[in-house]
């Protein structure tokens, strides 16, 4: 009988609530195209919120108040999901809470204006439809109750929001501090013979593309020829925070990821990105100080994500986003939803590159756009998919005959398209800056990994996805380079190529071309998340402090954290926390400290230390020689811990073969 009453009573429904409740289901509608299994879940959880809507409105009183509210935040919940499944595949996760800002609100309005009416149009129409709605049949309490129950806990959006913060919260784990570094300083000195550089970084355009076993064939062919001239660097990975584009620029130019505090800031003060790497000197702050003229070119906007913010603090003096490439187009209609294609974008960078031919030297940094998701944005260039390869007035590809490259017709659907466009114009542009421009160092790096759901395949297993990392130049002989990297290592390794030695280990990176990279040195590197703060790190009387030597780490108050010198592994320097009086992080210093001073290494870091050290409160390691062998009497040893007031009774000193762990201020247990 209850059953059947509730079978009459939707039934019994009017035009106007058939009419509501159809327009509330579009997003999810929509979203089938998406993810049908996520979209169907979503539509019935949709339809049971619209009743408890309903439903709240017959209510009268309050319960209108509270249809009006949790209609028009569950219709802007759902707006919301639908566009975040559309820009990235998934629902919401940090880095849809990263592009929370006002910034990507502008940039929607600029970029995608019909999208943006249409949106904001819906979600007024359906916040204000329960004013249609007209009088309705009672409803018991008990079904009303499970009703709003079911809705709430069932709703999509919510549903999504909880998995984040379950993910966020199983994240913490593993989460590792890492101390923000002084502010570092650039002695320019010298170069002989400065290289120009060009940096392409393609928009999920990882290497895994080029593996037949993941496609049935090459994806990426006419990439897979030319890398065969350049440098390749077949193991790098993806960590923890540099997963979308804009912590990937940050990992990559400055050598360490953003951390959670970012996404806090980006919703509430806008992508100020440079307050996230403060007194960071990154890659373009290093080229400007050595006399590099430094050029930005990208389809999108430079607001999208605050690129444009970043890239001004640190270095790039000319930034060439949508708002300055899209006049230059012959046909301004020709356009995708996100910014200027791929095509316009190389032959812009080419026009560009000739006018930079001269005695300065430069470089020149691009990011691509056609391969990002869900669907791909191909350039006309590459013509209608009908497997006739590339046609109208594209790039050329000189240079690359006789590289298997040559009447290739284009085949694929969607994103799959796009990426086999991609890989052809991107050969074909490199190869054309080579041929122009033999003396420079071209880079093509993916920013990031893809979502293989855009692809309508299961992702890969883990063990087989790699970013693409490529270098050609006139003086880079062919080869592979194995070693595991991270996007944190790919500045120190066009530093040691444009031949800037004093930079070849810079924040959590390391040059692959002379150093295995650091990151791997710690325990399950691909999980780690990183943090750069040490909040609420705080010592009680009798706290254990507990060291271990591979890091070396640090763990206090439930709080990891690794000490760091130049780079990420702490080499023959000395690393110290100062703990004032009420038992806080006071200060960070390392001797010889992370900023690149003239105090040399060994005697000089220990005598330094040593003189700051005196009467300080201080919990540390040191993997430096002499300070070494000093404090243990003529005892070797690689590492050793410190913890108490420097010089005190309570001081503890000992080295640190194994974990070991003290109480502050302790003895050893």
């Amino acid at each position: 009988m209850e059953v059947l009453r509730l079978l009459q009573l939707v039934a019994g429904l009017g035009a106007r609530v058939w009419i509501f409740h159809g327009l509330r289901l579009l997003p999810a509608v929509a979203a089938l195209t998406l993810d049908w299994a996520y979209a169907v879940f979503w539509m019935a959880s949709d339809v049971v919120l619209a009743l408890a809507v309903r439903w709240l409105w017959l209510r009268g009183g309050g319960g209108r108040a509270a249809a009006l509210l949790v209609n028009s935040a569950s219709v802007f919940a759902n707006v919301l999901l639908l566009l975040s499944l559309w820009l990235q595949g998934a629902g919401f996760n940090a880095q849809f809470f990263f592009h929370a800002t006002r910034e990507t609100l502008v940039w929607g309005y600029e970029a995608l204006a019909p999208m943006f009416y249409a949106c904001w149009s819906y979600w007024l129409l359906l916040s204000l439809w329960p004013f249609l709605f007209k009088g309705g049949r009672a409803v018991r309490r008990r079904h009303f109750v499970a009703v709003v129950s079911a809705g709430l806990a069932l709703n999509a959006p919510l549903v999504s929001l909880a998995w984040n913060a379950f993910a966020y919260a199983m994240e913490q784990r593993d989460v590792l501090l890492v101390p923000k570094p002084p502010k570092q300083t650039i002695d320019p000195g010298p170069l002989q013979s400065p290289r120009n550089l060009i940096l392409v970084v393609a928009e999920g355009l990882e290497a895994t593309y080029g593996l037949p076993e993941v496609f049935g064939e090459d994806a990426t062919p006419a990439l897979t020829a030319l890398s065969k001239r350049g440098a390749r660097f077949a193991n790098m990975r993806q960590v923890s925070h540099t997963g979308w584009t804009m912590g990937a620029m940050v990992a990559v130019q400055c050598g360490f990821p953003m951390g959670p505090a970012g996404n806090f800031n980006s919703v509430v003060g806008g992508a100020d990105l440079d307050a996230l790497v403060p007194d960071a000197i990154c890659l373009g702050d290093l080229l400007a100080a050595h006399g590099y003229r430094t050029l930005y070119m990208g389809g999108a906007s430079l607001r999208l994500g605050g690129k444009g913010a970043f890239l001004a603090e640190h270095g790039f003096d000319e930034r060439h986003g949508l708002r300055r490439l899209r006049p230059r187009l012959d046909d301004p209609s020709y356009m995708s939803a996100l910014g200027v294609h791929d095509d316009s974008l190389f032959a812009f960078a080419l026009d560009k590159l000739a006018e930079l031919d001269g005695g300065t030297p430069f470089a020149l940094a691009l990011l691509t756009l056609d391969t990002h998701g869900p669907f791909g944005f191909p350039s006309a260039s590459c013509g209608p998919n009908t497997g006739e390869g590339l046609t109208g007035e594209g790039l050329t590809g000189e240079g690359l005959t006789g590289e298997g490259l040559t009447g290739e017709g284009l085949t694929g659907e969607g994103l799959l398209f796009a990426i086999r466009c991609a890989d052809r114009l991107l050969a074909d542009f490199i190869a054309e800056v080579l041929r122009r421009h033999p003396s420079a160092l071209v880079v093509l790096l993916s920013d990031h990994l893809a979502n293989f759901n855009d692809l309508g395949r299961p992702a890969p297993p883990a063990g087989l996805r790699r970013l693409r990392f490529t270098v050609w130049g006139a003086d880079v002989a062919p080869a592979v380079i194995d070693r595991p990297g991270t996007h944190f290592d790919v500045m120190p390794t066009l530093m040691d190529l444009l031949g800037l030695d004093a930079w070849t280990e810079h924040n959590l990176g390391a040059s692959l071309l002379r150093h295995d990279s650091p990151w791997f040195s710690l325990a399950s590197p691909l999980s780690l998340r990183v943090v750069h703060s040490l909040p609420g790190v705080r010592l009680r009387p009798g706290d254990a402090v507990a060291f271990d030597p591979q890091g070396p780490m640090m763990e206090m108050d439930g709080h990891r954290i690794l000490a760091t010198g130049k780079g990420l592994s702490l080499r023959d320097a000395i690393f110290a926390l100062e703990i004032d009086a009420a038992g806080e992080v006071a200060g960070v210093r390392a001797f010889p400290d992370q900023a690149r001073t003239s105090v040399p290494s060994n005697g000089g870091a220990a005598a330094a230390f040593t003189r700051w050290a005196v009467g300080r409160r201080i919990v540390g390691v040191s993997t430096n020689r002499a300070f070494n062998l000093e404090a243990l009497d003529g005892e070797p040893a690689e590492t050793l811990f410190f913890v108490g007031e420097f010089g005190a009774e309570n001081f503890v000193l000992a080295p640190l073969h194994a974990r070991r762990t003290v109480a502050w201020p302790g003895a050893v247990k």
